[in-house]
């Protein structure tokens, strides 16, 4: 498992369903593509709101939630650390 971090010089491969859904919104699309950029991942807000621009915590906190209702994301709570670690169903790789 690795933290979020800078890794210059790759890229991030994201299905075309993602960006042409009409139920999956901008900040979704954002947050979903930066998550997926650190596949897998452990992140804060703090990480989310520098690499994406969205200042909000409450936004984006509405929109996880929304990236998890619709199985985009899966979470997982890690006993003793202040962060989330964050991976993808197979069917989105």
């Amino acid at each position: 498992m690795k933290k979020c971090t800078t890794n210059n010089g790759n890229f991030t491969m994201i299905k075309n369903d993602i960006f042409r859904n009409p139920t999956i919104s901008p900040n979704e699309r954002s947050i979903y593509g930066f998550l997926k950029s650190f596949n897998p991942c452990y992140t804060n807000y703090k990480a989310i709101r520098s690499g994406t621009g969205i200042s909000g915590k409450s936004t984006i906190s509405k929109t996880l939630l929304k990236l998890e209702l619709k199985r985009l994301i899966k979470k997982e709570r890690r006993p003793n650390l202040r962060s989330t670690f964050y991976t993808f169903p197979d069917k989105n790789e």
